[in-house]
């Protein structure tokens, strides 16, 4: 008898499990139940597409669409919470649900809903199921583990919309990439807008201006201004509710038109009214397959449903979202009862992970998920039309853009706007020699005056004082500052003295060494060459300062006029050294010899040149595009390892040799001044030593000071101190042994002895130099 008791109690305990007769969906969503006439369109479309919510039931209970056999024993039944528009009451709503031992909420559209929802339900074990919400943080599975949505990612989104932006400025060119972005202060348009403007870093794309309004912001002009002052021809948008306002306050404000494009995130498109303004606005959105199997069942029931009318055309993807939504949960529990769990509480995860494995062809296509909750989806890229409402033209599928059609742009018409747009300029014509005009802004290509490459530069460079043209046309015509004239002039002189010079040279050679005349004899002809030789090549130096500057012409500048200073003064010093060391011991007989005065004449030359040498290979004088006077101009500069102010040390380190040879000079001429008269040149050695010491302590600081804001003045002072410089050594030095040959002498080879001096005091030495 106790045995029979026990195996009944089993058996009445062991009751086989039953599928449930109704089983609820939870559904927080807009069911404001009446809505008063004056409430904002957006009210009557928010409330028509949570009303789609129960469609789908219907179409579920009644086995209406073309699903496999699901739920054959159970009916959904829809529990309709009232977010009321408002994320508080929201959350409020989600939280009543979790306490009241439900583990599925499905709705929360809004990302400022989802959010914080998703998080209570990692806190109460409540899995998500949201027909949008495309928040790019609702992807992070390690955030929101129980969160699944029937929408694309916001960063999907806008990895397509820069992608197609990126495809027109293949075609299109320069504007295309400029972007400006506009936004509404609110989490899900913020969320679009960071997330545009961190994916450009990755591409080519530069927002060079990002704007936030307040929702329904009057006043916009600030932000226009910031967005016009920019210069983007694109503007990509993220508004709420009001982006019809937005592009008509744009359209007053000059900021829509045939050279502009302007881009929407697609929940700014959720409430659009047709407006010539939108014509060409380009939309990123999930794909909508206009042939998906259930698409006819779908749209059948949302029409007999008249709550799911709304005052204004819709997207069909808005009803499908919410009714896939509810074919996804069916799925899942469907899934669940064959498993024997509906008479049960369902873990979050046991949800988040049915929810995951479902896949279906529902309205807007096949439907199916990522293992972060994310659907898998295609993206379209849509383009505005004032009459037919968003029309698709390009699919992204399987990681590739493909075109489908053209873009029925602002203009009304395919062809690609020219978003390359840019202010008029003056330029000036180098080549041509005349200040033009660009009304265009882009006909011409303005080049930076470096090199050799300049055709066409900015009208600013005209008459600034800087050679920028290699014709010197900018400073040529109508300029105060003509280099032509002032090159030809000088290079006209600087010839005459060079050909004096190389005059002088030929008699040296005739009346020192073929005739060997004795007052030629006794001022050393040996030195006198170097000294002619030098001031030739000094002379020469001023060729490297002519036309624009070249890498060439600034490496020579040095050696050509640093070199022939040091040699010309080395010349003169150790002239005048000899013969201070001749008559020095009156009565000794000293003979100084052309050679010795010649190794002296290197040893002296000798470390200017290691200078030099160093100079041009540490700190090498080159040519380079810097700024002056508030531009970019080609000139001199320092290169080589150090770069600025390497130039100037070496530079410095020069003078100050130079300078200490000089010293020299001014030595031996003082304690040489006693010396007989015909052999004694302290007096003209002295002068050029004036010369040169004014041309240093004078001249270039000046020139220094001048040069990097007028180096028309700099370059005639340069050139001015060299031609003195160099031209007052050889008359100094020459004119008075031409005077003596040709008027005292009357080109007679007049002997020493037959001369009158004056205190000829060692006439052996005097004998013994002459006669050499």
């Amino acid at each position: 008898m106790t045995r029979a008791l026990f195996f009944l109690f089993a058996i009445l305990s062991c009751k086989a499990y039953q599928s449930p007769e109704e089983y609820p969906l939870n559904v927080i969503a807009f069911f404001p139940g009446e809505i008063p006439p004056d409430a904002p369109p957006f009210f009557f479309a928010a409330s028509a597409i949570s009303n789609a919510f129960r469609v789908a039931v219907d179409l579920i209970n009644n086995k209406t669409c073309n699903f496999p056999d699901i739920l054959q024993n159970t009916k959904l039944v829809i529990r309709e919470y009232d977010d009321a528009l408002t994320p508080t009451v929201a959350l409020e709503e989600f939280l009543r649900i979790a306490n009241s031992g439900e583990s599925l909420v499905l709705g929360v559209v809004e990302e400022v809903i989802a959010i914080p929802a998703s998080t209570i339900g990692n806190v109460f074990d409540v899995a998500t199921l949201s027909p949008y919400s495309p928040g790019s943080v609702l992807g992070d599975k390690r955030k929101h583990p129980y969160f699944s949505r029937l929408y694309v990612s916001v960063l999907q989104e806008v990895e397509v919309l820069q992608e197609q932006l990126l495809y027109f400025a293949s075609i299109g060119g320069r504007g295309w990439t400029d972007v400006a972005v506009l936004s509404n202060i609110q989490d899900s348009n913020i969320d679009f807008s960071f997330s545009f403007i961190a994916a450009t870093e990755d591409n080519d794309l530069q927002v060079l201006s990002f704007q936030q309004i307040f929702v329904e912001q009057q006043n916009l002009e600030i932000e226009f201004n910031e967005i016009k002052k920019s210069g983007a021809r694109v503007i990509v948008t993220s508004i709420v509710l009001d982006l019809n306002y937005v592009m008509d306050q744009a359209e007053e404000f000059g900021l829509i038109g045939e050279n502009f494009v302007w881009c929407s995130s697609s929940s700014s498109t959720l409430s659009l009214l047709p407006s010539t303004t939108l014509q060409g606005l380009l939309v990123s959105d999930m794909y909508l397959d206009s042939e998906a199997p259930n698409r006819e069942c779908y749209l059948g029931g949302i029409a007999a449903d008249p709550t799911t009318a709304a005052p204004f055309p819709l997207s069909p993807l808005l009803y499908f979202d919410n009714m896939d939504t509810v074919v996804t949960a069916a799925f899942a529990i469907d899934t669940l009862d064959k498993m024997e769990m509906l008479d049960q509480r369902i873990p979050a995860q046991l949800w988040a992970d049915v929810i995951r494995n479902v896949s279906f062809s529902g309205g807007s296509g096949d439907v199916s998920f990522f293992s972060n909750g994310d659907r898998v989806a295609d993206i379209e890229v849509s383009y505005f039309d004032f009459q037919q409402g968003l029309v698709p033209f390009s699919q992204f599928t399987d990681g590739e853009l493909i075109q489908l059609s053209d873009v029925v742009w602002y203009s009304n018409s395919t062809e690609l706007p020219d978003l390359d747009i840019r202010p008029p300029f003056h330029y000036w014509s180098c080549k041509d020699g005349e200040e033009r005009f660009d009304p265009s802004g882009k006909t011409i290509s303005i080049s930076s005056p470096n090199g050799s490459s300049a055709v066409y530069i900015e009208s600013g460079y005209h008459c600034d004082a800087f050679i920028d043209c290699d014709n010197m046309s900018d400073e040529r015509y109508d300029c105060k500052t003509n280099y032509v004239i002032i090159f030809i002039v000088f290079g006209i002189l600087t010839v005459l003295l060079m050909l004096a010079a190389v005059c002088i040279f030929v008699l040296v050679l005739l009346f020192g060494f073929i005739l060997k005349y004795p007052r030629v004899r006794a001022c050393s002809p040996s030195f006198l060459i170097i000294l002619l030789v030098s001031i030739f090549i000094g002379y020469s130096s001023i060729f490297a300062f002519f036309g624009k500057p070249h890498p060439i012409s600034c490496a020579f500048q040095p050696w050509l006029l640093g070199l022939p200073c040091v040699s010309m003064i080395a010349a003169l010093s150790v002239k005048n050294y000899r013969v201070y060391k001749i008559f020095s011991s009156p009565l000794k007989k000293v003979r100084v010899s052309d050679l010795q005065l010649l190794c002296w004449w290197i040893a002296i030359v000798l470390p200017a040149l290691v200078i030099i040498v160093l100079w041009t290979i540490i700190s090498t004088p080159t040519a380079d595009f810097v700024d002056r006077d508030e531009r970019d101009h080609y000139v001199c500069v320092t290169g080589g390892f150090t770069g600025s102010p390497g130039g100037y040390v070496f530079f410095f380190i020069f003078v100050g040799y130079t300078s200490a040879v000089l010293l020299f000079g001014a030595v031996v001429s003082v304690i040489s001044r006693n010396i007989n008269p015909l052999f004694n040149e302290s007096k003209l050695l002295t002068i050029s030593i004036y010369n040169l010491g004014f041309l240093a302590a004078v001249i270039i600081p000046v020139y220094l000071v001048v040069l990097p804001f007028n180096p028309f003045i700099a370059w005639i002072l340069r050139t001015c101190a060299v031609l003195y410089a160099f031209t007052t050594t050889m008359v100094v030095q020459f004119l008075p042994i031409l005077w003596g040959i040709s008027i005292q002498d009357r080109f007679r080879r007049v002997a020493l002895n037959l001369m009158k001096h004056e205190s000829l005091s060692t006439p052996s030495a005097l004998s013994a130099t002459a006669n050499k």
